[in-house]
């Protein structure tokens, strides 16, 4: 790589050379390093102007979005009713007027988890409209008592009639068994029934999808905005950007802190239902006897496994009653133990009838719930983002 100088110097640092001829080149030298500076000065300076031109181009381009943005997540009027966090309610010892699936839809604002249909199986157990035992090598047996029970949902219909003989069929059963896309609906189905019946609002979900999706895409904006003005700009305008980056982010939060998609119906009923959770979960304070006897406690026990809580509340059961008495309230719990595993037993049967079907060339790899693959594994669907609190 050659390299140019330009420089001045005396003869005598040269004395030997002779190709020499005798004029004043210091001026012209000094007029020609003038012309270079001048040069440099306004290449640096149109580089200067083109990079605070891009630079307030990308901050128009992320402010412009984030007026809009900042204006509904910050200050626009609230959507919904927010229910109280189970934290600011009483106990509640009346047991919810809904089922435990629709109970754990309402407290969560979200589609069920791997809990929610072992314990709407034991609901309808206790409603005497079908039975559960248990059987050999750990199984257990569900044996269909009213007929109309497989109308309520195209799920609960494979099962009796695909997985089992039509009037019963046991976890064994389902281990073994391919299940169709027909079983894909039942989140779904469940949720519905939720939004039927005016817990929740499809209005405000609407708006307020509407709002969490517009958000995030200026997230996306900012994200690739920031790198740009960092690294290949080299502009401070990475600064702002980044601002109103972590400035949406609280937004967010703040959003999702204030709004939901509860009708004043559903905010009600939650609250109701977060109150029976909450007494749940402190039972051990107390004594449940004091609450009801055995009878009361079959009927708590699918809300107890939807609430995740099965075996804290048995734990104390066992304290409290007899071997005998458990026995006879619990018969799909094998009468007494320190876990309630019906739940766990069925989730894990399922779990290998879906490694079966997505083994199948019909089936694929697609789960009976969802994309996040398996029975067990929940989903967080719904309305919104949020999970735990229904403030979605």
């Amino acid at each position: 790589m050659g390299v140019e100088v330009h420089t001045i110097f005396s003869p005598s640092v040269t004395f030997l050379n002779k190709n020499t001829r005798r004029s004043n080149h210091q001026k012209a030298v000094f007029l020609q390093e003038k012309e270079l500076l001048t040069k440099a000065k306004q290449a640096r300076k149109r580089k200067k102007i083109l990079k605070q031109t891009i630079s307030i181009s990308l901050l128009v381009i992320g402010i412009i979005p984030c007026l809009f943005i900042f204006r509904k997540l910050f200050f626009s009027e609230r959507i919904g009713t927010m229910p109280r966090r189970t934290s600011k309610l009483p106990h509640n010892y009346e047991i919810p007027d809904v089922d435990p699936v629709t109970a754990q839809i309402l407290d969560t604002g979200e589609y069920p988890n791997d809990k929610a249909f072992p314990a709407y199986l034991m609901y309808l157990a206790e409603k005497k409209r079908i039975t559960i035992t248990k059987v050999e090598n750990s199984n257990y047996k569900i044996e269909l008592v009213d007929p109309t029970v497989k109308e309520e949902s195209k799920f609960i219909k494979e099962m009796f009639d695909i997985v089992g003989n039509k009037e019963t069929f046991t976890t064994q059963d389902l281990r073994d068994s391919y299940l169709s896309h027909d079983s894909l609906n039942w989140k779904e189905e469940m949720y519905n029934q939720v939004i039927n019946q005016g817990f929740f609002s499809k209005k405000l979900k609407a708006t307020y999808n509407d709002i969490r999706f517009k958000s995030a895409l200026l997230n996306i904006l900012l994200f690739i905005l920031i790198p740009v003005s960092l690294f290949i700009i080299k502009a401070d305008s990475y600064i702002p950007i980044t601002s109103l980056f972590l400035v949406n982010i609280v937004g967010r939060r703040i959003h999702k802190k204030r709004n939901c998609t509860y009708t004043k119906k559903g905010a009600k009923e939650t609250e109701k239902i977060r109150g029976f959770k909450k007494m749940l979960a402190d039972i051990g304070n107390f004594k449940a006897k004091n609450i009801g006897e055995l009878i009361f406690w079959e009927d708590v026990m699918p809300y107890a496994v939807t609430f995740g809580l099965s075996k804290h509340v048995i734990k104390q059961l066992n304290i409290e009653f007899t071997k005998e008495e458990l026995a006879s309230a619990f018969p799909y719990n094998d009468g007494y133990s320190d876990t309630f595993d019906f739940n766990d037993v069925f989730s894990s049967s399922f779990d290998e009838s879906l490694i079966h079907s997505s083994s199948d060339s019909d089936i694929g790899s697609s789960s009976t719930f969802g994309d996040s693959g398996g029975f067990s594994s929940g989903d967080s669907g719904g309305f919104g983002d949020g999970s735990g609190g229904g403030a979605f």
